[in-house]
């Protein structure tokens, strides 16, 4: 009969708690949403985005991109109106901000740097049970005004929007439905 030396047995046995232990560093998943809604959320109430903008243009672009994202993920009827939704997204802009980061060789703006910070309350009505809520929810990107959008440069805050709302839109959704 063979026998494994008792210093090889402990050895391998050492390594494989130490490589169990070592995966465990102390970082979690903090997210705690499954990136769906349950079944019974068939319609979305998202008024259109509240706060001060500089322009209406803006809140009607970041609204109709977040419409647009939530529509492509989720599949669910959205509406204007929170009578007979079965949730209710509110987004309110607390910050806006376009600033140049990146100059041309005659001085004008090329790169422009865009901060949005929302105030984020996604509730089930009837009873406002919250399903996610940021008080302070930031997006920051840059984008090029030389543009890959083909248009002729006309005011870097609409084209701004225009251009990152998107992005924004797809973080957002993303960060309502998974929780995070």
């Amino acid at each position: 009969m063979y026998q494994k030396p008792v210093n090889k047995t402990l050895g391998w046995l050492c390594g494989v708690g130490w490589m169990a232990l070592s995966g465990a560093c102390g970082y979690t998943l903090q997210g705690q949403g499954t990136g769906t809604l349950t079944p019974d959320v068939r319609v979305i109430a998202i008024p259109p985005v509240e706060g001060v903008l500089p322009r209406p243009e803006i809140q009607q672009k970041l609204t109709q991109h977040i419409i647009q994202a939530f529509v492509a993920r989720t599949h669910r009827r959205i509406q204007a109106d929170p009578e007979g939704a079965d949730a209710v997204l509110k987004l309110e802009v607390q910050t806006f901000q376009v600033t140049p980061v990146g100059w041309t060789a005659q001085g004008q703006a090329e790169t422009l740097q865009v901060l949005i910070s929302l105030r984020v309350r996604f509730y089930r009505v009837p009873g406002e049970a919250v399903l996610f809520e940021n008080p302070n929810w930031v997006f920051r990107n840059q984008f090029s005004v030389a543009g890959t959008s083909g248009r002729p440069y006309t005011d870097p805050e609409v084209q701004a929007i225009d251009e990152l709302g998107q992005t924004l839109a797809q973080a957002l959704v993303s960060a309502v439905l998974e929780a995070f």
